[in-house]
């Protein structure tokens, strides 16, 4: 058995998944643990089930082994307790150790990268997280032998690696063994739903409303193509390390996407965003505004990113095929390209100069609430403090301490101030109420309350820590300058009209970038390695020490400015943070990150084909048998893998759907489209078949742009009218994080030049509401009613009534009626026959259903 870590801290949420097990939620302080207790057997149990195990072979005959209902039976008849029963399944027909796990419906991954590391898991509400779970290297190589064995298949060291086992719980496992390719055994496991997505339980998660869900059933209805996309996996993300500027309740803050993703959590907003749009093809980028965020995804960095370097010093590190806009020098078009395709010395990039915040009125019990939120809740600090901080010496004292200071516990440290410096700090911590010690030019800070705010602000502990605090662009101009002036007149030299300044600290030497470009003051950087580390040097272009106020834009009058600047490198570099991140900005697939540079940015399906009228037919074309429709004239096919020479006999997915366009079938589900098979079911759909399947892209044109480079022929893709954009992100309940499945937008094609879409925005995210609001289903419902042939007065008659069918079967959903595809199909086949009598059959249900309650809370009362 492996090791289970005694892991503490608050309980967030407890169940068990299989009876016997218990498993919890643990939040540690600064992530979230999944723990498992297993199940603890005395003495005697051991002895019994150990001389159970050992009886087996002589019980049953092999064939019976396997049989989970014989071996079962079996059991009971010996009269053996409910727990040594599970235990002798789980070892001998079920999983072992992973058993709780594999029956746990809250898990979408189970994933164990090497032996003696936690076990990690996705779970639906909580994301990415580890367990207490850690395996031996033993453990692991048995459970990988027992998951190839369960897949029916077998893996050993002249067959290390398994790519796709299917389970007999219909979940997908890949699976590498100790070898000569690897050091410890690994494996994998994507669990599916246990049972079929419906339209009810979409609706139910708040992923469509009812009136969305009408929509896209009279869509389906008319065999309109269907197309769902998003970009959750595909690791386009930004480093963790990185700045960004976001609002929370109208105050800018400026911080890095590790901190932005626990504040964001913690405090419940999303806030906005600094982000810009490009505007057609043109070469300009519109005003630099701020867009709402609403989905912050965090996944698991991989080992390496990269840096893109820009002529003027400035830089982003991003994943390796993220997405970014250029401007072509060759042809001067704008476009997008991911960062794999840059061409040093030819591409430029958009880099912000200026840009205008918005107004703020920060006071202490607003400060208070922001550092709550900033420091895990440990911020306990006396108003007299929070006042100070406001104050125009505090501001000059972040400036010394972030050209000279240091922390350590509750001791702040100042070194090689001058005499000057030395007066000023003494004033101001007679103001604020700290002892002091001054020995030679060092300059002593004992104070747990001021050592802890410099902590919730963000300022670092270390050197290469340090950045700027992040409220310091709520703050007043001349707080601002303030700051700026201290830091500057310790640390920086003056050189012609410039004045250059190094500092060890990535996140200090972007955040600065942020603060002059706020100002309008040009700034250059210039990453210098030397023998104790890399330094990074910024020339800013004007005196602030003489005279800060002659390089100060009017800040009063809105302006933005964007420089196009010359991409001189792409740089691997190994990853420094846990994490990176995705964001999602509506409207603009831009945003602003790193050093001030501008950057871009199934079970739908399963529900939807619920929607298919009960008499039509439909193929069902997945990689992997993970969706299931349970539908009455369905024809199901998989791919199938070989392993033998030349790989003899295996059947792809574009085999399977181009099989599919020889069959009369009225639908075609695929999971999803990549390659090939992408082609095949636009040709399919094409000929007027209806079509469901999904694709991962992140808006509507790059949808186009890479169906084209997949083959696929503008006259041909022009079939495919409705597409889905789905994200997912994080969100809180009850002061607990979980994860949001959200349709951000509907869109109806209305045609495409030179594969450029021309759409109507049908159903938009309205993210304060959480809800899809409808916004243009005009053109779509003459799509529809043609193809019904019927007139858009009678279909919108019909669409109402569904409107009506859906919110009352919504309402019963509540209930728990319905969530099963035997209830949901019996209540569509009466839609179909009678949608009155549909509709009076589920009034009668609901009125059945809220008696029932009402009487339950009167014998409660009663009581």
């Amino acid at each position: 058995m492996p090791r289970y870590l005694n892991v503490k801290g608050k309980v967030v949420r407890a169940y068990s998944p299989d009876y016997y097990t218990h498993v919890e939620i643990v939040d540690t302080g600064y992530e979230y643990v999944y723990k498992v207790a297993p199940l603890v057997l005395t003495k005697d149990e051991t002895k019994l089930l150990h001389s159970v195990m050992e009886e087996l072979a002589y019980i049953l005959k092999p064939s019976e082994l396997t049989q989970a209902e014989r071996l079962e039976s079996v059991l009971r008849k010996r009269g053996l307790p409910d727990k040594i029963i599970y235990l002798v399944k789980s070892e001998v027909v079920g999983y072992s150790w992973l058993e709780p796990l594999m029956r746990d419906e809250n898990l979408e991954d189970i994933q164990c990268f090497r032996a003696e590391t936690p076990v990690r898991v996705t779970h639906r509400d909580f994301g990415l997280i580890e367990s207490n779970i850690v395996p031996s290297l033993d453990e692991v190589d048995r459970i990988v032998r027992i998951l190839a064995h369960r897949g029916g298949s077998g893996i050993h060291r002249s067959r290390p690696i398994l790519d796709s086992v299917i389970l007999p719980t219909g979940d997908r496992a890949a699976l590498t063994y100790r070898s000569e390719v690897s050091p410890t055994s690994s494996f994998t496991i994507r669990k599916f739903p246990r049972n079929p997505w419906t339209p009810t339980r979409i609706m139910l998660t708040g992923m469509l409303t009812p009136e969305a869900m009408a929509f896209l059933w009279l869509g389906i209805e008319a065999k309109l193509p269907i197309l769902i996309f998003g970009e959750m996996g595909s690791g386009k993300s930004v480093s963790g390390d990185e700045l960004s500027l976001i609002t929370w309740k109208g105050l800018p803050l400026l911080m890095r996407f590790d901190e932005l993703w626990s504040f964001m959590s913690r405090s419940g907003t999303y806030g906005r965003l600094l982000g810009c749009s490009s505007s057609g093809e043109t070469r300009t980028l519109s005003l630099v505004g701020l867009s709402r965020v609403t989905g912050l995804i965090r996944h698991e960095s991989p080992d390496h990113l990269v840096e893109v370097t820009l002529e003027d010093g400035r830089s982003i590190i991003v994943t390796n095929d993220h997405s970014v806009t250029v401007l072509d020098s060759t042809n001067h078009s704008l476009k997008v390209k991911r960062t794999e395709e840059l061409r040093p010395g030819i591409d430029r990039m958009p880099v912000i100069t200026g840009f205008k915040l918005p107004s703020s009125n920060l006071n202490p019990g607003v400060l208070k609430e922001l550092l709550v939120n900033v420091s895990k809740g440990m911020c306990d600090l006396d108003e007299h403090l929070m006042s100070c901080v406001l104050s125009i010496d505090f501001a000059r004292f972040i400036g010394y301490y972030l050209a000279r200071g240091s922390l350590c516990g509750s001791t702040i440290t100042l070194d090689d101030v001058d005499n000057d410096i030395m007066i000023d700090v003494k004033r101001i911590c007679e103001r604020l109420g700290v002892t002091f010690d001054v020995k030679d030019n060092s300059y002593t800070i004992d104070s747990k309350q001021l050592s802890s705010l410099l902590l919730s602000l963000g300022c670092g502990s270390s050197e290469d820590a340090k950045c700027l605090p992040v409220m310091y662009l709520c703050m007043s101009r001349e707080w601002k300058l303030a700051l700026l002036r201290a830091l500057l007149k310790i640390s920086a030299r003056k050189s012609r009209a410039s004045l250059i300044m190094n500092t060890r600290s990535r996140s200090l030497s972007s955040g600065l970038i942020y603060a002059f470009s706020e100002l309008g003051i040009p700034i250059r950087k210039k990453n210098i390695h030397l023998k104790s580390g890399a330094v990074n040097e910024l020339v800013i272009e004007g005196d602030l020490l003489e005279d800060p106020e002659s390089a100060i834009l009017d800040m009063t009058r809105p302006y933005s400015k964007v420089r196009w600047t010359r991409v001189v490198s792409v740089t691997r570099v190994p990853s420094r943070t846990r994490y990176v991140y995705d964001l999602e900005v509506p409207l603009t697939q831009t945003f602003i990150s790193g050093d001030c540079v501008i950057v871009h940015n199934t079970s739908l399906a399963n529900s939807l084909g619920c929607l298919i009228r009960p008499s039509a037919s439909i193929i069902l074309v997945q990689d992997v048998p993970e969706m299931k429709i349970p539908h009455e004239n369905l024809i199901s096919l998989s791919e199938r893998k070989s392993f033998t020479l030349g790989a003899v006999g295996t059947v792809d997915m574009e085999t399977l759907v181009a099989h599919a366009l020889r069959r009369s079938t009225d639908y075609l589900i695929v999971n999803e489209v990549r390659y090939g098979e992408a082609k095949a079911f636009a040709q399919y759909v094409a000929t007027g078949h209806g079509g469901i399947t999904s694709f991962h892209a992140g808006n509507i044109n790059e949808v186009f742009s890479r169906f084209k480079s997949l083959g696929v022929d503008e006259a041909t893709m022009s079939s495919v009218r409705i597409l889905i954009h789905t994200i997912r992100f994080p969100s809180s309940k009850r002061g607990a994080p979980f994860y949001l499945r959200r349709v951000r937008a509907i869109y109806y094609i209305t045609g495409l030049r030179e594969y450029t879409p021309i759409a109507d925005l049908v159903f938009d995210y309205d993210s304060v509401n959480d809800v899809l609001v409808e916004i243009n289903p005009g053109s779509a419902m003459e799509e529809i009613a043609k193809r019904l042939m019927v007139s858009t007065e009678r279909l919108n008659e019909e669409l109402e009534l569904r409107k009506s069918f859906m919110k009352s079967v919504l309402k019963a959903a509540k209930y728990g009626k319905f969530l099963s595809a035997e209830e949901w199909f019996s209540i569509l086949r009466i839609y179909y026959r009678d949608p009155r009598l549909a509709l009076d059959k589920l009034k009668e249900v609901l009125s059945t259903l809220s008696s029932g309650l009402e009487k339950k809370s009167h014998d409660k009362k009663s009581r």
